[in-house]
């Protein structure tokens, strides 16, 4: 692990040297032993906390870099012992951060009588050992499920297009995860509910089966295998990853060097092919505005590849174009040192200034951990950020 010192506020822009090699999803930040990361998961981005476990005493209660550690722990990851302890810290501190946050734990969302008899009735589906729905009543009600279930976050993409292919409708059930892959990923990464709807967690509950069949499915699987190879590329959860490769063997690099597979998702199959290049091909190409304009290279590569060779004065106009139209994403293109270096001669500014009270505006909606995990990397953690993340969490 590679620990990150944290500036005072002053030099803030100098804490990024550190990650300029780094691929986005290696990133983290270490605070009094405690690591913060981004975690792409098929929730979604969120940030999450590692937390040194034999050193912990309830005196830790009230650091506020603990506070949030703790709002930001997985749960899933608790062990018993833990939980024991925290119970006990929680009630000799009277902590109402960390009383109210193990009630959330164990809180399940209340459904509805027609959401739990759609729910009864997608479990009837999907544990059935067929491929193909004939039953003219059961598509009748699937197809009215269908028009009521959402498809933003990755879960329901998934279980939406494996119940097209119940129906038949393998036209249907492709164009879902083709707009998927042919999203940005820093787009798709904002899909994700505060509430996650119930298709979503029974999605999660049934993935290893959805998995299976979509990619067993006797019809063309081309489409499948490029979203596994999408999540694979822009995804860094390591349990979602080990399911996709169950499934998914990978391509040849033949294969991706195909025109038509291309045509299906370019900028895809662009990250695939520079994924495959030596370094000194790959920044060759990268400079070829004509092969992949600066507009896709900011959205689809910069983050995910060491472009060092590349951080000239040349990608000033983009820096500047996304600073004006999504501040947010400018400011995770600013992942290094010689990237603000770039923007700071030009632009005659400095990067700092304003960005942490543009972050602490964003604390809502879909860009909550987004912005989140950029004050944490500022170094931005007290009392008001860990109560706004305890009442997201609370949500």
């Amino acid at each position: 692990m590679t620990q990150i010192v944290l500036f005072p506020s002053a030099y803030a822009q100098t804490e990024l040297t550190d990650s300029k090699k780094k691929s986005f999803f290696d990133d983290q930040v270490v605070l009094d032993g405690i690591i913060f990361k981004p975690e792409i998961s098929i929730n979604g981005f969120n940030v999450i906390s590692q937390i040194n476990l034999p050193t912990f005493q309830c005196e830790k209660l009230k650091s506020d870099i603990y506070n949030l550690a703790f709002l930001l722990f997985p749960p899933d990851r608790f062990n018993e012992k833990l939980l024991i302890k925290i119970r006990e810290c929680a009630t000799e501190e009277d902590n109402a951060i960390f009383t109210n946050w193990l009630k959330s734990i164990d809180q399940k969302k209340v459904l509805s009588k027609k959401e739990q008899k759609n729910r009864n009735k997608l479990i009837k589906i999907l544990n059935s050992p067929y491929n193909l729905i004939t039953d003219q009543n059961l598509k009748s009600e699937l197809t009215n499920i269908l028009l009521d279930m959402p498809g933003d976050t990755l879960g329901e993409t998934l279980l939406k297009s494996w119940l097209f292919l119940m129906l038949g409708n393998i036209t249907r059930s492709d164009s879902l995860l083709k707009e998927f892959i042919n999203t940005a990923p820093y787009y798709n990464w904002k899909k994700r509910s505060i509430n996650p709807s119930f298709y979503h967690t029974l999605s999660l509950e049934f993935l290893d089966g959805i998995l299976e069949r979509l990619a067993k499915h006797p019809s063309d699987r081309l489409i499948f295998k490029l979203f596994c190879e999408y999540v694979l590329s822009y995804y860094s959860d390591e349990t979602l990853f080990y399911r996709i490769k169950k499934v998914h063997s990978g391509f040849a690099t033949d294969f991706i060097n195909l025109e038509y597979v291309k045509r299906l998702a370019p900028a895809l199959v662009n990250h695939l092919r520079l994924k495959a290049m030596s370094e000194s091909n790959r920044i060759s190409t990268l400079r070829n505005e004509k092969i992949i304009t600066q507009e896709e290279q900011s959205l689809w590569h910069w983050p995910f590849l060491n472009i060092d060779p590349l951080i000239t004065d040349g990608i000033y106009p983009t820096l500047k174009k996304w600073e004006e139209s999504d501040q947010l994403w400018f400011i995770y293109l600013m992942h290094s040192e010689k990237i603000i270096d770039v923007w700071s001669k030009n632009s005659g500014k400095s990067f700092i200034h304003g960005r942490r009270q543009f972050l602490r505006e964003h604390l809502d909606g879909k860009d909550f951990m987004l912005a989140l995990y950029k004050l944490i990397r500022f170094g931005d953690i007290d009392p008001s950020l860990v109560e706004k993340v305890n009442k997201h969490q609370a949500q």
